[in-house]
């Protein structure tokens, strides 16, 4: 990018090296380095507007319900491909390096969810193995009881709907209740992000019974306001790596993994992730627990105050300026040193105006790329978030308001398909009309035809 800035400046295009001496020259300022891909529409969520409002909105909710610490928790899901490693360190031979660390490649799915609450404490997590049938006696060999957790097993290894609201049934509401110090009319606070599986209306209807606040996160901010993605997958899944290296090393490759080893696996890096200061940092860093709204603004890029709109100007070359300039002061008394400023000052001018027609090209393009696009169908569901905020409070009559819509929806799509239903059928009984009468008459013509041969 910066290579096609300074081409559009040069009217040429700069040297292969051009770039890291220009860096070098401003290492105060700029720096180059290797990021890692960062989807952009968790980019575009990274608006301090829609932040500030998600946070100024959930302290009206939890200073109205007195929401506590220890009924304030995060659930969410994450995936193992069972048998692949993450990067890591190793040692290894200077003239003879390995192409990469060897490890068993199966790459079997199985998804855990996750519930932590900001009291630093955590509920049994619920493991879903990838099998068509019930679970596999061999998948719970290394279970103990007193390793709580919660099975089962789908024909993908993801959770489902069903799954959704069992698991708000059988996990969260009696481990939550039954906690030391909960107290009957007491309101749950649960953060969820926006998965199919978490908004459906059942589970939304049962989490109202039962007095449980449903806080969905605004769309693709799970990577600043989520602690589970903060704090804790990240370790989770590194000492998951470090366990099934030190099983490829002990076995020396030989023994495959398979499901029945996840557990085995998994537990020990769960105990080791899922630590109260781990919990609690997570809450902490995403401001959720004990509110601070600050914690996720200041991590936010700081964008540069506007600047007044420059006009459309020639962006010459910088030589073809310094002629201009040049020509200009051919006669004048105007000092040397003035003039280098004066040159310097159009030389910036030249470079922002270039900056901005990049930038506004970008945006040019950009909306003739949406305009292509199909606009999607909106959700019943997604429709009724905060306007301003895009955060989901379903409160009872939103709800209420959601289930008469989709009733609606559903009684106008039967008496839709009825509809169609009758025409076509109606279209059927007007053609089988038409092909009798054309054979009446050609039955008709043909038997005149033969009258006419007997005469």
């Amino acid at each position: 990018m910066v290579g096609s800035m300074a081409a559009g400046l040069c009217k040429k295009q700069p040297g292969k090296d051009w770039v890291p001496r220009f860096v070098g020259r401003h290492r105060e300022h700029l720096q180059i380095g290797f990021l890692e891909g960062f989807d952009l529409s968790r980019k575009k969520a990274d608006n301090a507007f829609e932040y500030r409002r998600f946070f100024e909105k959930l302290a009206e909710k939890m200073e109205a319900l007195e929401i506590l610490a220890q009924n304030t928790y995060n659930m969410d899901e994450k995936g193992f491909l069972i048998g692949v490693l993450n990067k890591m360190k190793r040692v290894y031979s200077s003239q003879n390096p390995p192409k990469g660390a060897g490890q068993d490649g199966n790459r079997n799915w199985i998804t855990i969810i996750a519930t932590i609450c900001a009291d630093g404490t955590s509920l049994p997590p619920g493991i879903i193995y990838a099998g068509g049938g019930d679970l596999q006696y061999s998948w719970l060999v290394n279970w103990s009881i007193d390793k709580l957790a919660f099975f089962s097993s789908t024909p993908s290894g993801w959770t489902n709907d069903e799954l959704g609201l069992s698991w708000l049934q059988k996990v969260f509401k009696p481990y939550s209740k039954n906690k030391p110090g909960f107290k009957e009319g007491q309101y749950r606070l649960l953060f969820i992000d926006g998965h199919g599986s978490h908004l459906t209306v059942p589970f939304i209807k049962y989490c109202i019974q039962h007095d449980i606040i449903l806080v969905a996160y605004p769309p693709h901010s799970t990577h600043r306001l989520q602690p589970l993605d903060v704090s804790l997958f990240s370790p989770l899944s590194t000492y998951y790596s470090q366990n099934l290296n030190e099983r490829l090393f002990l076995t020396q490759g030989l023994s495959g993994i398979s499901q029945k080893d996840f557990f085995d696996l998994f537990w020990p890096a769960y105990l080791r992730a899922f630590t109260e200061s781990n919990i609690l940092s997570g809450f902490r860093k995403t401001g959720l627990y004990p509110l601070d709204a600050k914690q996720v603004l200041s991590q936010l890029p700081s964008r540069p105050d506007p600047q007044k709109e420059l006009k459309s100007g020639d962006t010459s070359s910088r030589n073809m300026i310094n002629c201009l300039l040049f020509e200009a002061f051919a006669g004048s008394d105007v000092s040397s040193k003035s003039r280098q400023k004066i040159a310097a000052t159009i030389h910036e001018l030249a470079t922002q105006n270039q900056i901005l027609n990049a930038e506004n090209s970008g945006l040019r393009e950009a909306i003739k790329m949406e305009k292509k696009k199909r606009i999607p169908r909106q959700r019943v569901m997604e429709k009724y978030r905060e306007p301003d905020s895009k955060a989901a409070f379903f409160t009872p009559a939103k709800v209420a308001k959601a289930l008469d819509e989709i009733a609606n929806q559903e009684k106008n799509k039967k008496l839709e398909n009825a509809r169609k239903a009758a025409e076509k059928k109606g279209k059927r009984g007007n053609k089988a009309g038409e092909t009798g009468l054309t054979k009446r008459k050609a039955n008709g013509t043909k038997g005149g035809a033969e009258k006419e041969v007997r005469r």
